[in-house]
């Protein structure tokens, strides 16, 4: 196994969210850069002597990490803003070429981003605690102008202030993407969590009048976005989802039990059985009888 690694110390600046004179308590960047060439599978130990907390890419062949009874695995081109506490952990490379590229933030540079981005917060947590923690149940797809970003960290032929200039504005730039790649992520997650809970909600108040806005009220959610949402993850609206659920729990009351056809009715939400048997009738193409 050849291995090439290259570190990069980088002072850190935040243009607007720092006072000049206080641009040294912003701490420093370690850019890590490292690739290795196997010809099979290989395990080995890393022993971290500091906390890392930051940006992991995979540039290469995929990589398996365990670290701390934890496992996450980086595809090619993907990446994870993670907080690992200072730890000896386990890393498996796949047969290939192997590059990863770390940025390693400093507590000071991310509290100054935390009011903009609450997941910092969960992640400066962690590292009082000790605890691993990962920004995103998923890993991330790194992007092509992300990929372009790195490439130019790592090849550029700035000096001086004008690296230093330039790698912060790269760093910056890529950090916040991530950070907002992030934090779409997460909302969608959330929507979705949220969707799903409107559904378990219809479905377990079938009996009661259907109001679109009621619900929305009730799940404490807009009204127009819940629309839009609920019809984009189900592909119904609101009221046909109601519909059809109605529809077969009347359906499955008219085989297994011996409930009143107008009992029926009224416990999915109807109290004029006429309407029900229309309803019935023009989903399925005969009347509730049919089934008695």
């Amino acid at each position: 196994m050849n291995l090439n690694t290259t570190n990069t110390l980088v002072p850190l600046t935040l243009a607007g969210l720092a006072d000049p004179l206080e641009k040294d308590k912003l701490g420093f960047a370690y850019l890590s850069h490292a690739s290795r060439t196997v010809t099979s599978a290989t395990t080995f130990s890393i022993a971290q002597r500091r906390d890392f907390i930051g940006l992991h890419f995979n540039l290469g062949a995929r990589v398996h990490y365990t670290i701390n009874g934890k496992s996450y695995s980086l595809r090619p081109q993907q990446y994870a803003l993670v907080c690992v506490p200072t730890a000896t952990y386990q890393c498996t490379v796949a047969p290939g070429r192997s590059e990863t590229f770390s940025i390693h933030l400093s507590v000071e540079y991310l509290q100054r981003l935390e009011a903009h981005f609450p997941i910092l917060s969960e992640m400066l947590k962690s590292i009082r605690e000790q605890q691993f923690f990962s920004a995103s149940e998923k890993i991330l797809e790194c992007t092509t102008d992300m990929r372009k970003k790195i490439n130019e960290i790592l090849h550029n032929d700035w000096t001086g202030i004008c690296w230093q200039t330039f790698m912060n504005v790269r760093v910056l730039e890529i950090l916040l993407e991530c950070l907002n790649n992030i934090a779409m992520r997460n909302t969608k997650q959330l929507t979705r969590h949220r969707l799903e809970l409107v559904r378990k909600y219809l479905i377990d108040h079938l009996q009661d009048r259907f109001s679109a806005d009621a619900v929305a009220g009730k799940m404490k959610i807009d009204k127009h976005k819940l629309r839009k949402d609920f019809k984009a993850m189900y592909n119904v609206t609101m009221q046909q989802f109601v519909l059809e659920e109605r529809m077969k729990r009347a359906r499955a009351f008219l085989r297994d039990s011996k409930l009143p056809v107008s009992e029926i009715a009224a416990s999915i939400g109807y109290k004029k059985l006429s309407h029900f048997n229309d309803l019935f009738k023009k989903r399925y193409g005969y009347p509730p009888s049919h089934l008695r």
